[in-house]
């Protein structure tokens, strides 16, 4: 799409405010609600034929230049193009706001999120490597965090690096020069013939070699300690610096849109929102000033020869006794210590919060769900064995995004194994061989539950299964309290008989029953006020700040059916 002209803004109106065109617009003063109405009308500067593509779908009208829209789908960040006859298109994007969740409850879902999915992340790694302690404010983004910690250690370095440059250490080395012979003085032990040609000096005397390689003592900087100090400054540093500087710059354009819509709403927010952003940005300039002070100090006379690579960062005596050289070890170590882990979830987080209410709802409330399975197993004496929560960006860098149809976690107790998936792919029974999960109903296609507890015996390939779907929908009572939506508690039902395990048994397949029900519960996720079960078909209340009254009655019912099922 071509960058729109001035004009097209002035074509149309949404709930009687200009709806304007461009890349970083979001139009947030219309203030367009879920599910209500949004009324499109044209102006008198609109081109004839002019038709309205909302999310793809074309808006149909009874009379040209006065259209109706309602998104019942979800709140977030709408696309909304305009097409014209033999014109190129122009597009924009509208914010719909939540029917459901305050907008005061979106941080608390990314702050729930971000706290949940470290401590999970942090309890998978304490499996393999001494657990990391979470270094990360939970009311600030990790690219702060880890600014204030590097900035602090770069103040310490150049003070570390002031005393050593006053008395570098150096070691005594054989340097090997290769000469001519007219430039030797003697010719002893440490002198090698390079080469055949070969010269006569005079006729009695025998001939020489015309070049050759001396060796000789020579003071060199190019020792092991210099070599981590400069490894430090060429690689480590900097590549932690670019880090914190790209995660700083994704944050300022995320949350740039956020700050628009908190000043126009007159949050009481905005201002440190602002301030946020500017702290990122000023992140950002420090960050690019600090790569240009490493590539100095790697320049510094006793540095400048001496070579980066270091096969391992081993304790010699000078690194533990040399005052200087034992201060920069202290610091290499805490470097190393503090951020041989970083785990990033910021991104993703701000990410699907700027996108769709109900996708951020859905997320946040399954990791919810799965911080109060993982509690309740723990304590029944599970521990956890094995995971996958993170895309691994490089050795030490973890992005956190929701891994889908896999092993998200794995707990196991004596010999029976759980295994937690996110969003698990159940393929239909047509295309699938025996021994796996699938599905029975749905025109071949797959079953994609939020979440599914896949529970294993010892020797036995057939798992029993709960299954959780997260709903953002409801049903309002005359009361004003919320109960879960019919064709929610329908959907649970269906993904109960739909979801069944294949067998292998030759038998079953003559009787044609070799696919066995395997579901022992579905409920649904929403955000309402009961919690409902029976018939192994039910739903959970979760939402952000919810009364410990309806939490305590969540977890009660997930602990009941934990028990029931005899997975505790």
């Amino acid at each position: 799409m071509a960058t729109p002209p001035s004009g097209v803004n002035t074509w149309l109106t949404l709930n009687n405010r200009p709806l304007l065109f461009g890349p970083d617009e979001q139009n947030f003063d219309i203030q367009v609600g879920e599910r209500k109405n949004a009324i499109f009308r044209v102006t008198k500067h609109a081109p004839e034929g002019l038709t309205i593509i909302v999310e793809d779908v074309e808006l149909e009208t009874e009379r040209w230049g006065y259209w109706t829209w309602f998104p019942k789908d979800y709140a977030g960040l709408y696309e909304v193009r305009i097409q014209v006859p033999e014109q190129e298109g122009y597009r924009t994007r509208v914010r719909v706001f939540a029917e459901k969740i305050e907008q005061a409850n979106y941080d608390v879902m990314q702050k729930e999120l971000i706290a949940i999915a470290h401590d999970l992340f942090f309890q998978l790694r304490s499996l393999v490597t001494e657990r990391v302690a979470l270094a990360q404010n939970a009311e600030e983004a990790s690219a702060l965090n880890d600014y204030h910690k590097v900035r602090k250690l770069m103040d310490d370095f150049a003070s570390i690096l002031s005393a050593i440059r006053h008395d570098p250490h150096r070691v005594l080395k054989q340097q090997e020069l290769q000469t001519g012979w007219q430039h030797l003085r003697t010719v002893d032990n440490n002198c090698q013939p390079v080469g055949h040609d070969m010269i006569r000096l005079s006729r009695r005397a025998s001939p020489i070699a015309t070049t050759w390689r001396t060796s000789h003592p020579t003071l060199s900087y190019d020792m092991y300690e210099n070599r981590l100090v400069k490894h430090f400054l060429s690689q480590l540093l900097p590549v932690k610096l670019e880090s914190i500087r790209q995660r700083a710059e994704s944050e300022v354009l995320l949350r740039r849109p956020v700050l628009l819509h908190k000043q126009k709403m007159g949050y009481n927010d905005a201002l440190d929102e602002e301030k946020d952003i500017q702290a990122l940005e000023q992140v950002v300039l420090w960050c690019e000033a600090m790569k240009q002070r490493c590539w100095h100090w790697r320049n510094e006379a006793f540095l400048k020869e001496v070579r980066s690579e270091v096969a391992s960062s081993k304790a010699t005596q000078l690194l533990l006794k040399h005052p200087s050289y034992r201060c920069f070890y202290q610091l290499y170590l805490n470097f190393q210590q503090q951020f041989q882990l970083s785990f990033d979830t910021q991104s993703y987080v701000t990410e699907i919060g700027l996108r769709k209410t109900s996708e951020l709802y859905e997320i946040w409330s399954v990791f919810k769900l799965t911080e109060i399975v993982v509690r309740q197993l723990k304590e029944a004496g599970y521990r956890i064995i094995a995971g996958d929560l993170a895309d691994q960006i490089d050795k030490n860098y973890f992005q956190f995004r929701v891994r889908k149809d896999r092993s998200n976690l794995i707990l196991e107790r004596a010999n029976q194994r759980v295994e937690i998936k996110f969003e698990p792919v159940y393929p239909n029974t047509a295309s699938t061989r025996p021994q796996t999960i699938v599905s029975v109903i749905g025109n071949n296609r797959p079953q994609t539950p939020d979440m599914s507890i896949e529970v294993y015996q010892a020797g036995d390939s057939k798992p029993k299964v709960l299954v959780f779907d997260a709903k953002y929908s409801w049903e309002r009572q005359k009361d004003g309290t919320y109960r879960p939506a019919h064709k929610s508690l329908e959907k649970m039902a269906f993904y109960r008989q739909s979801i069944r395990y294949k067998t292998s048994s030759k038998s079953a397949r003559r009787r044609g029953d070799n696919e066995i029900e395997i579901v022992a519960i579905s409920y649904a996720l929403y955000p309402g006020h009961y919690v409902e079960g029976g018939d192994a078909v039910g739903a959970l209340a979760l939402y952000p700040n919810m009364p410990a009254k309806i939490y305590q009655e969540t977890w009660d019912e997930v602990n009941s059916i934990l028990s029931d099922t005899s997975v505790i």
